[in-house]
């Protein structure tokens, strides 16, 4: 059975963007070790770039879309977005900090980072979530990184 890669992102960046130039790299790079793809929809952004490295390894690869039910997914790439991203972002955590889901979630560059960071600081000084909940999800700083530790995590 093929394993099955959620990766999700801005709807916003173009080709000549570097983090779509490096999503390419990385979707490339997980089609290789035969892994199957799920993105959002659509394209362009991300979605987009998931789709060109996919075809890049082999012409017509199997991408699921929409983003599949959490359960479907053997791992979640969350790459710089917006709200939409964020919401997936959350959602993924939230399953996994009540048991639902027992997946990895790697956030790629310092806008997660930051952005999950100065959140759970809050939360936990206000006694709302536990330090093991601030360990649900792994960093990358760049997507190929991401696909190399997802790769490492899943297999």
């Amino acid at each position: 059975m093929t394993k099955q890669i959620a990766i999700f992102g801005s709807s916003k960046v173009n080709s000549r963007d570097t983090l779509y130039t490096r999503t390419v790299k990385a979707a490339a790079s997980l089609v290789e070790q035969d892994y199957t793809l799920a993105t959002p929809g659509g394209e362009i952004g991300i979605s987009r770039a998931i789709i060109e490295g996919a075809d890049s390894v082999k012409p017509g690869s199997e991408i699921v879309v929409p983003l599949s039910i959490p359960g479907q997914n053997h791992g979640y790439i969350a790459l710089p977005g917006g709200c939409g991203t964020l919401q997936k972002i959350l959602t993924v955590i939230h399953l996994k900090q009540t048991y639902k889901l027992h997946r990895p979630i790697i956030v790629v560059g310092p806008i997660w980072r930051d952005v999950l960071s100065s959140v759970s600081r809050t939360l936990a000084r206000n006694s709302l979530i536990t330090m093991r909940d601030m360990e649900l999800w792994a960093y990358a700083q760049t997507p190929e990184a991401a696909a190399v530790k997802m790769i490492e995590m899943i297999s």
